[in-house]
């Protein structure tokens, strides 16, 4: 199987593939039913994006021979991957239609590229995936007040704001699903 970037995806057992596409049609279904300009944005730049299930692996081998139960068993299920090491970060915001692409520069932390997105200011948080797919909230007051790194290849992603209370973990679930995106 390719993808659309031409490379096979890392770790991908294709059994488990529809639980991401399960994910991304309910949080497009909610997007679609937000019927706002920033909720089309943020729902045309997650379907122009590829997802995939990543199935985590222990590589420790002392944790491995301790532990024989962290060993999954590699099978023609799989497939590996090894793509060049990102050479930037993504920003993915409602406030605009496509994902912004922003070269990684030494020493630059989340406010550097922040500053660089119009309205980002505004946000009272943002979301950061790091390339290792872990998730996190960072407010305004950690980056004014702390340096956040990212790592290459990290997704920053502006939330919707003033969510329905219906809708107030939908942010969330954006994140967790940008957190299984496939890309260079």
């Amino acid at each position: 199987m390719k993808t659309p970037l031409g490379k096979c995806p890392v770790g991908l057992d294709q059994n488990k593939r529809n639980l991401v596409d399960e994910k991304k049609r309910v949080v497009v279904d909610q997007l679609r039913s937000l019927k706002r300009a920033d909720a089309d944005h943020l729902m045309t730049q997650l379907n122009a994006l590829y997802f995939v299930y990543f199935e985590p692996a222990v590589t420790d081998l002392d944790a491995l021979r301790l532990n024989e139960t962290l060993d999954i068993e590699i099978s023609r299920r799989y497939w590996l991957s090894l793509p060049p090491r990102p050479r930037h970060i993504i920003v993915v915001s409602a406030n605009r239609r496509t994902p912004s692409i922003l070269a990684q520069q030494p020493n630059a932390d989340l406010s550097y590229y922040l500053k660089q997105i119009p309205h980002a200011k505004d946000d009272q948080s943002v979301w950061v995936i790091q390339p290792d797919r872990k998730v996190y909230t960072v407010n305004k007051d950690e980056w004014l007040d702390k340096r956040v790194f990212l790592a290459p290849g990290a997704t920053v992603f502006l939330g919707l704001r003033d969510l329905p209370v219906l809708y107030k973990n939908l942010n969330q679930q954006i994140a967790h699903l940008l957190s299984h995106r496939l890309g260079p």
